[in-house]
This record gives C-alpha cells, structure tokens and sequence, in this order.
C-alpha cells in the first residue's frame, strides 16, 4: 500500500522488509504442512527446514509494537485523537478482513465439504467476525476451532493490543498503569498458566508487543552503538531459536516464542539504525511483499490448497520435482495475496483515507505502516 509519512516522522523501509520477511516464513510453514499431507504429496520436500517459520507471527507482534508506537506516539494523553486512532484501526483491520470473509462464507456455503463443521457455527461465525475471543474456551495460541480464518487468531491478540494502545491515547498514567497490569500479567502466566480466559487475555504473547515499542523508543532515542553487530546479534539468537525448535525442542514453546521475539527487536533497532544512517537499501520488491503482508497472511492458507490440488491435477507430482511444485505453490500463494493489495486492498484503503481527508479527520496522519491488523 502507498506511504503518506509526515515529514517529521522518516520513513523506514527495513519496516517493510520485516513484513515481507516474517509474512514469506509464515507462507512457507504452512506450505510446509500442506505438502505432508497425504492427500497432496505426503512428504516434505524440506526436510522440516522451515518448521519454525511459524515464528514470522512473532516477528509480525514486535513489528506491530513498534509501528503502533511509532505512528501514534505523538497522540498519547490526548484524548480529542481516540476517535481517529480507532478509525484507522478499524480501517486496516477490518475492511479487507471482513470482505475475505464473506468470500470464505459464501463458498463455504456453495460447496460445504469445503468447511469443516466448526466454522458454519454461529458462534464462531460471530466471535471472527467481530475478532473478540469469548465465545469459545479452546486456547487461542493453538489456532484451532476459534475462527473461519484459521491464521485470524492472532489478530484477537492484536486487538486487544490496540484496545490497551487507545487508554494510553486517553490518559498517559492510566495507559501506563494498564500496559503494567498487562504484561506483568503475561510474565505470571509463563511460570503459572492460567485456564481461559485469563490464558488469552494474559498470554505471554503479549510481551512480544512490549519488545517492539521498547525497540521503537529505543530507535528514536539515536543513542545506538555498533548497530551492525546488533543486528547480528538478534539475527543469530532468531536463527538459534529456529535449529533448536527444527532439530533438538530443548526450549519450552512459550519460551522460545518469546527468543524469537527478543532476537526480532534486537535486530530491528539494528537494522533501522542502519537504515536512518544510510547504510542499508531495502530492495523494492521486499517493500511491495511487505505492503501486501496483510491480505498475503490472510489468504495464503486457502491459496495454497487450491494451488496444491491444481498442481495435482496438472500433473505435477510425475512432470516436476517436489521441491519445484514447493516452490512454485509458494510463489504462487504469495503472488495472490500482492495482487488483492494492488488491485482491492490499496484501492480502497485510498478512498477511506480520501473520505476522511475530505471530513476533515485528520488525514494527514495518515500511514500504512503495519504488521498483519497493524
């Protein structure tokens, strides 16, 4: 999606290329999974290698602490700026999410052997719509049974985050007090889980929002030394989270989720040091993939199953090797979710914002920064 930046705040491609990275391991793990199943190639043509690309969900919260932070800063202890804040929220959540949807509604509707008996529950139709978890009292972090949208779980968490976020605008101490209570919250519950709905409401998830506002005001403090070696540094905690989930699980889940939080933060500010410094180019293409993170993570798991039947229909499994049919549903998955952007989410994303320029709601202000819902 376009940039609008004001010019008091720098624009930061490293920002994007963050999406686009975290958004490409989140596709490639579920591809991963697809491809074991029997009914599509039923071995893995990686080797496991991308098993711990569910972490790119990590990524995208620091991602999501640190943009919300960034953009929204200068609003804190403002209440008159709520309302806007909202409304951008709800904007860059909501409208291509619901309209995805709709989709997935409908079709399942038309071919119901497409659903699989929980998503056609009122309830659960309700709780994703609205992308509030009350209605069901399975875990959230597990991603089962608890909305259409199977990756959509993380953007409850996302809301509540933005929920905590809109206090802060409303009053700075009580906002403070708030983001306290909450993740002192989730640090009790990894030495002590709680049962639902305390489990969801103070997942440990939620440090890793902490982790990207504390990278943002880190940024923004010009106070970073050897941002090189920093980004070094949090590459290879990531990377060593990444072998020991693939090849030994030594680190308890919640604890390794939270590495790769710390090593994702780490080597944001590095990278963004460098960037604001002149010292790193981001390639346009990462920016694009970036700009269309959103609809990409919303869409790839339907792609890739409909990619991977097509292949099979095709032909695939005797014309080409495993690892190219791999690759190919991927790319594919991938350039599905850019042309959404291009050609439906960008667009009317750019006419909301020219309705709210046109209303006099602040439309200035304006910026697509965002990790998926931010």
């Amino acid at each position: 999606m376009e940039m609008t930046v004001p010019s008091s705040r720098t624009y930061y491609g490293s920002l994007q290329a963050g999406r686009a990275i975290a958004a490409l391991l989140v596709v490639l793990f579920h591809n991963e999974n697809a491809f074991c199943q029997k009914k599509y190639w039923g071995y893995d043509p990686t080797r496991g290698l991308f098993q711990f690309g569910h972490a790119g969900v990590e990524f995208f919260f620091v991602l999501s602490g640190f943009v919300i932070l960034y953009i929204h800063s200068d609003d804190i202890d403002r209440p008159s700026l709520v309302g806007v804040y909202i409304r951008k929220r709800f904007q860059r959540v909501y409208i291509i999410y619901w309209l995805i949807l709709v989709v997935m509604l409908a079709l399942y509707r038309i071919v119901p052997s497409l659903a699989e008996g929980y998503d056609r529950s009122s309830a659960i139709i309700v709780q994703s719509a609205l992308l509030w978890h009350a209605l069901s009292p399975n875990p959230i972090y597990s991603g089962e049974k608890i909305t259409v949208i199977a990756v959509a779980w993380t953007l409850y968490h996302e809301i509540l985050f933005y929920f905590a976020f809109a206090i802060l605008i409303l009053n700075r101490r009580l906002g403070l007090a708030a983001f306290g209570f909450w993740f002192l919250g989730s640090v009790v519950s990894l030495v002590a889980p709680f049962t639902f709905p305390a489990s969801f409401y103070l997942s440990p998830l939620h440090l890793l929002f902490g982790m990207g506002m504390a990278a943002c005001w880190l940024v923004r403090s010009q106070r970073i030394r050897s941002p090189f070696w920093l980004t070094v540094a949090g590459s290879l905690l990531f990377l060593a989270c990444a072998m020991d989930e693939n090849y030994s699980g030594l680190l308890p889940s919640h604890h390794r989720s939270l590495l790769y939080g710390l090593g994702s933060s780490i080597a944001l500010v590095g990278l963004l040091t460098l960037e604001k410094q002149g010292r790193v180019r981001i390639a346009p293409i990462l920016c694009l993939i970036g700009d269309a993170s959103y609809a990409i993570y919303l869409t790839h798991v339907q792609s890739i199953s409909v990619i991977d039947k097509g292949l099979l229909f095709l032909g695939a499994r005797q014309l080409l090797p495993a690892g190219v049919s791999f690759s190919l549903a991927a790319a594919l998955a991938v350039s599905f979710g850019v042309a959404l952007h291009v050609f439906v989410e960008r667009p009317m994303l750019r006419n909301l914002r020219s309705s709210a320029s046109d209303t006099g709601v602040a439309g200035a202000r304006a910026c697509s920064y965002s990790a998926p819902g931010a």
